[in-house]
């Protein structure tokens, strides 16, 4: 409990001092906190209506990919709930994610869900880890793409992300041969001769839920082609909400920086990526302060009522079960 309230302070003094940063700086530009609003709120009331929409669409156009791509591993796990079902679990995950003191309160409730309609544990977690490392790679992939565009050795940045995915691809490499039924019988033994009889037989029973996806490969293919459409519509979103607050991005730009910025989310500890994305609009996308602010709250704005939407789906669902 302590680690939780621990972690959850950390993340919320990374947010403070992100954001302070930056309305710091705006305040020094337009003569003080008040100069620093009115700026902020010029730009954020002047966002255009139809954009918003369009944001707003995509957002609910990615969890829709995300159920699917749930969905098409849990079917190679011969477990078949309807996409309405698991869509609904994916809505009510927003509230645990925005709301409670924890990064990964979403997707503790959606193993839960899962293990209590297949009664399968182990399996329900392995699942949401795949979906976790597809995503990661399908990041990988984009950025790969975008740097290969750009030139990978052409600035310092692009030759930090050439070997950051070098690096992340031999050991996804490695993992994917040692995870295979083959060498895995080998090692596997050895390991659980050495742990206690408890963590040794979880560890077997998750390395031997994977094994599925090595007889049934078009599973993991169509869960990273669907992870790429999904990041690609990151890229989109984003993009959009930049045309919402009327500035002209170059989409090519975005396509090498978002993928960097979706990274920086997953691994910079801060409340909801608060703070994070405005440093993200500011320097890789070079966003006037003003505006990065602006297009961070209009993501938060988004995440905020798809959390509280993800609350009432998840009371009126219990309140149905009783």
């Amino acid at each position: 409990m302590k680690r939780k309230w621990f972690s959850w302070l950390l993340r919320l003094t990374v947010s403070v001092l992100l954001i302070g940063y930056f309305v710091f700086n705006l305040a020094n530009r337009y003569g003080g906190i008040h100069g620093a609003w009115l700026q902020f709120v010029h730009v954020f009331s002047a966002a255009r209506p139809i954009w918003l929409l369009a944001a707003l669409g995509l957002m609910m156009l990615g969890y829709s990919l995300l159920t699917l791509r749930w969905k098409v591993l849990l079917a190679a796990q011969d477990h078949y709930p309807p996409y309405k079902r698991l869509f609904r679990f994916y809505i009510m995950s927003t509230f645990f994610n925005n709301f409670l003191p924890s990064t990964i309160g979403g997707d503790a409730l959606r193993v839960a869900q899962s293990r209590r309609d297949s009664s399968r544990g182990t399996m329900s977690l392995m699942v949401v880890l795949i979906e976790r490392l597809s995503g990661l790679a399908a990041l990988m992939l984009i950025a790969a793409a975008g740097v290969l565009v750009d030139g990978p050795l052409r600035t310092s940045r692009n030759r930090f992300i050439s070997i950051v995915i070098l690096a992340m691809t031999t050991l996804a490499v490695l993992a994917v041969v040692l995870a295979h039924p083959r060498p895995a019988s080998r090692w596997l033994p050895r390991l659980r001769s050495m742990l206690p009889i408890g963590v040794g037989s979880r560890i077997q029973s998750a390395v031997e839920s994977l094994w599925v996806y090595y007889r049934r490969p078009t599973s993991l293919g169509a869960c990273l082609g669907i992870s790429l459409v999904f990041q690609l519509n990151m890229v989109v979103y984003y993009w959009v909400i930049a045309r919402t607050l009327n500035r002209m991005p170059d989409f090519a730009d975005f396509v090498l920086n978002v993928p960097i910025m979706v990274f920086l989310l997953m691994v910079v500890p801060a409340i909801n990526g608060l703070g994070v994305r405005t440093a993200g609009f500011r320097t890789l996308m070079r966003f006037p302060a003003a505006f990065a602010l602006a297009a961070e709250f209009v993501d938060l704005g988004f995440r905020i009522m798809l959390g509280l939407l993800g609350g009432l789906v998840f009371v009126f669902s219990h309140r149905s079960r009783r």
